[in-house]
């Protein structure tokens, strides 16, 4: 299928159903108003406040556009419920335009679309001239449909006019007073790749991950947000950081021996199923060796011997870390959103089909944290944005089947509130049944859409790039 929708689809006057999610409505907006056409915005009053967003920045688009290929926004309100008034109001405010008058019956209420598109459909069939351009957004597809006898599917997935950016993005959404995310050459650059690498490794068995969570553990930095604790705490903030400088790695032989012990028993209860049987000693020493080996490389990458302090770490290191607190943060947990978002850096201009589709700066982000108006957080470990689809990752450096699938489920809520049912969601974690994962999860949230969801696991984390490339394109689940 095309991915340029004809010409006498597009129209002079669109007007679009607003809902809770704007992204769909932006789109079509894009698409289908013809330069110097208007955009009529139909809101209730429970979406004013959405109708607003999305009306200032159609307008706020315009401004450095030449004046012939400027659009005009004009919006009204109608009832969410009331047949008559829907209908009413928008044949009144159709009744008298010229040109091709469309509708984009994607957002808004059910009883909305029936009746503005019997409003419009029927003034179509009583004017002589241009047949009415009906359409919707097939969130599944990624399709532009519009109805019979004008009708067709359109790809418009790698449409270049539809690259929006996470700032505009997160602006549609919600209000952000002076939203300001850091991408391009601002943006945060993920730390200490090659020892991501070593902690990979580490993580290759579970014996790994678990001897590593225990003394990550015992650094107690987990639920700390330095942020916030730097600049509302500053003597909280110290005291931890004295506390860190007297911490030490484990040594090689310490290290060696608690793994050795751990996969020669590992019948612990808490351990996933598949990690129960028990090995032979030459997998014990194979398994050993690969582990112990990836520690003795991480140390040698943060510099330090394996009797040092986190201190020794911050101070031989090229200043990628302020302080230990950094480093143990980072070390607890956060290197699995640094290294996944570098794997993302790597392929991003690599995912095209078709067209100019890679994925730009400012279409990525990290460790992404803003407030609303109201003082409400949105987080996200790592985005990306390929068109005007969103790529939602979540990272969860354990593997327990329970806390995965909570991961993953506030992920998918996350994504679904921001890019609709467009939106694709990942966890990058460490089980080692991701498909298994995958499918119990999308047998129990039937509400969401299929497909919408991907699970990355202990497998997949070395290769990892070429797994998101995959994903991107649509073909990991193919063989799987």
């Amino acid at each position: 299928m095309s991915n340029l929708i004809p010409a006498h689809l597009h129209c002079d006057e669109l007007f679009l159903l607003i809902g809770t999610n704007t992204l769909p409505n932006w789109v079509a907006a894009q698409l289908l108003v013809k330069p110097k056409g208007t955009a009529h915005l139909v809101y209730t009053s429970g979406v004013r406040k959405h109708a607003e967003r999305l009306k200032a920045i159609l307008e706020e688009e315009q401004k450095p556009r030449p004046e012939a290929e400027r659009i005009k926004i004009f919006w009204f309100e109608t009832a969410e419920a009331d047949s008559r008034k829907i209908f009413d109001d928008v044949r009144r405010h159709a009744e008298g335009l010229s040109g091709v008058i469309g509708l984009n019956y994607t957002g808004g209420t059910k009883m909305m679309s029936v009746h503005a598109h019997r409003a419009i459909s029927d003034l179509g069939r009583e004017e002589k001239g241009l047949a009415p351009s009906l359409s919707y957004l097939d969130a599944r597809s990624l399709q532009m449909r519009f109805d019979y006898p004008n009708g067709g599917e359109f790809d418009i997935s790698l449409d270049g006019r539809i690259r929006i950016g996470i700032e505009k993005l997160l602006r549609l959404h919600d209000d952000y007073p002076d939203l300001k995310i850091n991408t391009g050459d601002r943006a945060p650059r993920p730390r200490c790749i090659p020892a991501t690498q070593s902690l990979i490794g580490i993580h290759s068995r579970y014996s790994g991950q678990r001897i590593w969570r225990y003394w990550c553990d015992n650094l107690k930095v987990g639920k700390l947000d330095l942020r916030r604790l730097k600049e509302e705490q500053p003597k909280t903030y110290h005291n931890e950081v004295q506390q860190l400088n007297r911490k030490s790695f484990l040594t090689r032989e310490k290290f060696s021996e608690k793994v050795k012990r751990h996969l020669e028993h590992p019948d612990q209860p808490d351990e996933p199923e598949n990690e129960h049987t028990r090995l032979n000693p030459r997998d014990v020493q194979r398994h050993l060796e690969k582990i112990v080996l990836a520690y003795v490389d991480l140390l040698a990458e943060l510099r330090v011997n394996d009797d040092h302090s986190l201190q020794a770490a911050v101070r031989n290191g090229s200043g990628e870390f302020a302080d230990v607190l950094e480093l143990a943060k980072w070390l607890d947990g956060m290197w699995l959103e640094h290294y996944t978002f570098a794997q993302l850096q790597s392929i991003a201009g690599d995912c095209s089909i078709a067209g100019d589709c890679s994925i730009a700066q400012n279409e990525m982000a990290f460790g992404l944290e803003v407030a609303n108006r109201e003082g409400r957080r949105f987080e996200a470990d790592v985005i990306a944005i390929r068109g005007y689809q969103l790529f939602y990752i979540s990272c969860y450096t354990g593997s327990e089947p329970s806390r995965s699938k909570q991961k993953l489920f506030e992920a998918l809520e996350r994504a679904t509130q921001l890019g609709g049912d467009e939106a694709k969601v990942g966890l990058v974690c460490n089980t080692d049944s991701p498909v298994k994962l995958r499918q119990e999860c999308e047998a129990r949230w039937k509400s969401f859409a299929s497909n919408q969801i991907e699970v990355f696991g202990r497998e997949d984390l070395p290769v990892l790039a070429d797994e998101f490339k995959r994903w991107f394109k649509g073909e990991r689940r193919k063989g799987r």
